[in-house]
């Protein structure tokens, strides 16, 4: 939703943002909750195991946006809705996309989003495990670590959105931020 219009143009975008951004819906009040705090929100409600990833076709994860989609006749554009948000097409819409999708791309929480990249990683990867630090607010805690063989850590220093500082370098030694 960009300028309260759908980033797609079909009736499941036009559902979501109703749904979300409505004039009866308290976001539309000074009272109520920001764009931001509502995007964060609706992602984690339909994050239903914390994961932090939706995957297309997966009841537990879905069901609840499912059930809203529903309600369009159009299987075409539902299927089309998932298939846009996920801008890398890996099947899963992280909460950076999902907040892209409905037109706040800095309505996600970086760490949250780094976390979750991390977890797929480490999936593909034998003895390594990475320790994903997170501010409360979903920000990046400065240091950074993946633990080798379950003994040794590695460990780098990253700004507040998850990248590496410059110049820093992975290192088993000590490393302050």
């Amino acid at each position: 939703i960009l300028n309260n219009e759908p980033v797609i143009n079909c009736p499941a975008a036009r559902t979501v943002n109703n749904k979300l951004f409505n004039d009866k819906n308290c976001a539309r009040s000074r009272k109520g909750p920001d764009q931001r705090t509502l995007i964060q929100w609706s992602f984690d409600k339909w994050d239903t195991n914390g994961d932090r990833r939706l995957e297309n076709g997966r009841p537990n994860s879905v069901a609840e946006l499912g059930s809203l989609l529903s309600r369009i006749p159009d299987q075409e554009c539902k299927e089309t809705f998932f298939d846009t948000c996920d801008a890398d097409q890996d099947g899963y819409i992280m909460e950076d996309e999902w907040a892209a999708c409905l037109g706040c791309r800095d309505c996600y929480r970086p760490c949250y989003v780094f976390q979750a990249k991390k977890q797929e990683q480490d999936r593909s990867r034998r003895f390594v495990e990475s320790v994903v630090s997170c501010s409360k607010d979903g920000s990046c805690a400065q240091k950074q670590c993946e633990k080798h063989f379950a003994r040794h850590v590695l460990c780098w220093c990253v700004d507040e959105d998850c990248n590496t500082v410059e110049g820093s370098e992975p290192s088993y030694a000590a490393t302050s931020c």
